[in-house]
Formats: structure tokens, sequence, C-alpha cells
């Protein structure tokens, strides 16, 4: 029986999912994802809460108070969860339902832009990621503890009654993931894994046989069938049901990976900005060397980033030529060699533009019909014609808009992002096909004032740069709680990134302000491709703790 609620006066469920349809709605619209604007949330019947395409609604079943069935649905509820207390169980309702209503926005967002598919399971999965993009973020600690802790409960109760949690695990979408959450590994064995996995084009779960127990390589080697069972028997019977979205849900509250609405919309609904494609090389001869260094003149006085860009593409360019020419050797007087004999990313990320060019190092020993085009020899040579001797359609668009003033859409949305990386040392002094891939990452997150980007212990460990106002940071120890702010085109979540732990700090938008994302798996094989990266993000986190225990 449920224990009598007699301190709180019990919610209204139907009228916090109204609120929380209204403002999430409102921030898929503001983030260019609008969803239908006849989409209408309704009351639904008995505990099942879905998406009714033909009736462009979402039906959310949750008991009223005012309603004569309340004491019956919530028996209900209760007997589903295994709770006997009324008190926990309306709170856990009340953090419930804006899941619930996050979650079937997914739905009805996927199939606004046709993207719904027929595999229930793999919807289910992907609804529930704009659900913890919509919500995670914005619980407090203590709430994300008091669901976190319900949640075990529910599940270790269901268990007896639905099965084995590894079956609910091993569907879970990210495998990696689920399998660190049941113990069955480390975090670092997850991020040597995920790096094996993408070297070898392999889906982790190829790799996971060796790694797990007994019990979790047999959950695995069933996933399919687990996957077709859900799919069959789906909403027959709502205690599986709800024992498997408890089970993801248990792991999306903990999980390391994070979801945000941008990387949804790019990822399920096949909404991104417009972007330059990657830097390729493309055509590299004479003329595109000294096209490239051309246009970083041509940029310097009026803009500085673009610059920067242009000299980049101009020593990649040089470089490319330079690898498929011979260099006079200085050990043995007349024989020649190639110039790099390994991996030339080192020259690449070399460049400092407050120190002298490393490329110089090598005019005296380059090809005579090469030593004009070095930093020190090249001058002010100009080609006949600059955009038609720049390597590549992306060199050419960001010429035409910073020269020209040219409507380049993807060009002007790309120019935005290299700015923002071009003032942030972290990334700085990356080769332009690089910093082109980073920002093409970059997931932009816009912030309310006050609005929580992280909490102090969260899990997660992507990185934040800031794009647009200003961020606080809050430290609680028992000796108090020291504040900072971090600023315009720095870097937060570097310590979290770098160290593997916890987040050391709160922070959240002092006014309106905006952020840019970079998945920390994503970082992570930049890093792993560009070592510099590393010794970047320690000195940044070097300079954080000095600032944090400062006073």
């Amino acid at each position: 029986m449920i224990a009598v609620a007699t301190i709180e006066e019990p919610p209204d469920l139907f009228e916090l999912g109204q609120q929380a349809f209204a403002a999430y709605t409102a921030e898929l619209a503001e983030r260019g994802v609008p969803v239908s604007p006849d989409l209408e949330l309704r009351r639904g019947e008995g505990v099942i809460c879905y998406y009714q395409p033909d009736h462009n609604a979402i039906y959310l079943s949750m008991p009223s108070p005012s309603e004569p069935m309340y004491p019956i649905h919530m028996m209900v509820w209760a007997s589903i969860l295994s709770v006997s207390d009324q008190l926990e169980l309306e709170r856990f309702l009340r953090l419930f339902v804006q899941r619930i209503v996050a979650h079937e926005l997914g739905h009805a967002a996927r199939d606004h832009y046709g993207k719904y598919g027929s595999n229930l399971w793999e919807e289910e999965q992907i609804a529930n990621q704009l659900a913890v993009a919509l919500q995670n973020r914005r619980l407090t600690p203590e709430d994300h503890a008091f669901f976190l802790r319900f949640v075990d409960g529910a599940v270790a109760a269901l268990v007896a009654r639905v099965g084995t949690i590894d079956r609910v695990r091993a569907s879970y979408t990210d495998q990696l993931e689920a399998m660190v959450q049941a113990g069955e590994f480390g975090t670092s064995t997850m991020m040597s894994l995920e790096a094996l996995a993408g070297e070898l084009d392999l889906p982790p779960s190829e790799l996971l046989d060796k790694q797990v127990s007994t019990g979790a390589q047999r959950a695995l080697s069933e996933r399919q069938a687990t996957i077709e069972h859900f799919n069959s028997a789906y909403m027959s019977d709502p205690v599986p049901y709800f024992y498997f979205q408890l089970g993801w849900l248990q792991i999306d509250l903990v999980a390391r990976h994070t979801h945000y609405v941008e990387e949804f919309a790019a990822k399920h609904l096949g909404v991104q900005p417009a972007l330059l494609p990657r830097a390729e090389l493309g055509r590299f001869d004479e003329d595109g060397v000294i096209a490239c260094h051309q246009a970083y003149r041509a940029c310097r006085g009026t803009d500085p980033c673009a610059s920067r860009w242009f000299y980049k593409r101009y020593r990649a360019q040089l470089i490319a030529l330079l690898e498929g020419a011979d260099l006079k050797s200085v050990e043995t007087a007349g024989a020649s060699t190639p110039l790099f004999r390994g991996d030339s990313s080192v020259l690449l990320e070399a460049w400092d533009e407050e120190r002298s060019d490393r490329l110089d190092m090598l005019s005296g020993v380059a090809p005579p019909a090469l030593a004009h085009l070095f930093p020190s020899t090249i001058g002010e040579r100009t080609v006949d014609s600059l955009l038609a001797a720049l390597p590549n359609a992306g060199d050419r668009s960001l010429a035409r808009l910073v020269l020209d003033g040219a409507d380049e859409p993807a060009a002007a949305h790309t120019l935005h992002r290299l700015r923002l990386i071009d003032r942030a040392s972290v990334f700085r002094a990356l080769p332009a096909a690089v910093v082109l891939d980073l920002a093409a990452m970059l997931i932009e997150l816009p912030l309310a004032p006050d609005e929580p980007l992280m909490w102090q212990g969260d899990q997660h460990n992507d990185v934040f740069i800031v794009s647009e106002g200003e961020l606080e940071w809050a430290v609680a120890s028992e000796a108090g709680t020291r504040t900072g702010r971090i600023g315009e085109g720095e870097v937060v979540g570097e310590i979290a990134f770098l160290t593997q732990q916890r987040r050391t700090a709160s922070v959240r938008a002092v006014g309106h302000a905006r952020v840019f994302v970079v998945k920390a798996t994503d970082l992570r094989r930049l890093a792993h491709q560009h070592p510099s990266i590393m010794e970047h993000i320690a000195a940044a986190l070097a300079r954080r703790l000095a600032a944090m225990t400062a006073g």
C-alpha cells in the first residue's frame, strides 16, 4: 500500500507537463529545429504516454489530484515502480514527466522532419538523446541525486519481475558506456576501446567480447534478439517497457557522454549549419602556394583570422610540394633523399606567428626550383588571378567573402567558428585542415541568464569555448565557496577532460551567453592525431587551477 501524503499538496503532473512542453518547444524553435506548430499536448488515459502522428499530438497520461481516479492511478504507478512512499513517487513523477515530454518531442520531431523509422527500439534511443539534451543539464545536484537513487531502487525491484538487467544494458545504444556503468571495466578501458574501434573502423561491440563477464557476453550476444523482442512487444505490456526505459534512464543519469540539441538535430533530423567542406589540399602547385600567401597578405588588414587561415593554407600547400621533392642530403654530399621520412604534422603544427617560421630552416636544402616559395623569400609575389589559383572551393569561397564582400553563407558560418577557435590558445596552432574539422565538430549551445552549463561533481567531460557573454564558476568546499569569471574566447571544462575526474566546479551563465561544445570523444581523437593539443590543454588547466586557488 502507498503511504498517505500529508506534507505536500499533490502536484498536477499534466500541468507540469504543459509547462515542460511549452518550454521545450520554444527552445527547439530558438535552436532552428521547430516541431509542427500544430503539435499539441493532450491528456491521455492509463499510464502509457505516447506520440500519435495521426492526431499530431502527444498524449500524456499522468494522474491529476483533481480526478476521482487519482488514488488508483497512483497505485498503478506505485506498482510498476515498486515504491510505497507516495511523496517520493510524486517527486519522481515531477522529474519523470519532464523526461517523458522531451522524449515524445523527439518522436514528434523525427516525424515532422520525415526521419521516423520502423525500428521502434532505435526511435526510443534517439528520443532519449533529446530528453538528455533538454533535461539533464538543468537538473540540480539534489534532483539528480534523488532521480538516480529512485531509479536505482525501481530497477533493482523490477529485476525480479522482468529479468536480468544485463539485457537492458546490452540494448543501450552506447554499449561501451553501458558496460562502464555496469562495472565491467573502467573509463580508461572505454577510451582505449573507443580509440581502437575508431582506428580499425569497427563498431565497439566487436571489441567487447574479451573485456566483459560471462553474463554480459551472453547479453551482448543476444542483443539483436532483445531488440527484436522489444520491437515486437513494444507497449503491449507497460511493465517490461518501463523497465527498459528506466534501465536506459539509469545509464543516462550517470553516463560520461551527454547530448545536445544541435547534435540531435544534425544526427537525427538532418538539420545542420552550412559550413565549408574539409580543407583538403586540393590542387597543389606553385601558383596555389603563391595564391594562399597572397590571400594571407590581402586579408591581413581587414580580417586577422582569415589572414592566419590563409597562412596555414600556404604552409600546407608548400609542405605538400616539399613532400614530393628531394632534399639535398647534409650527411652525404651529392646524394638526395625525400624531404620527409615520417609524419610531417610536427611541421604543420609548429607555426607560431610571434616567431620565425620553422619552414625557413629547410630553404637552404630544398630544390632550387622551390627556394623562392619559403616564408623569408616569397615576398610580395602574386598570381594573375587570385581566385582561380586558390587550391580548392573552400579557399575561394572564403576569399570572396572577406575580400569581395560576397554572399557566402557557408564561408560566413565557418569563419565565425574559425574566429572562435583562433581566440582559444588551446587550438590556435593547429593546422588548417584540423581546424576546419574542429569547426565542423563544434556544437552550439546558447545559455539564458543563470542557466547552468555544468554542476560540480558531474560525470561528463566535454570541453566548452565561450563564444559570447560571460560565465561564472563556483567551487564549493568545507571552507566556503570560491567564484570567478570566464570570458569570451576562454576554454572551460578542460580539467575534467584532462584528468577524467568529475567536474571540479559548477559553471553558469552570468547573462545571456553562448558556448560551443567540443565533445570529449572528438577531442580525444584530435589529441591522438595531434599531441600538441594536450600540451595546450595542460597549460590552460594550470591557469584555471591557479585562478581557482588564488586568494
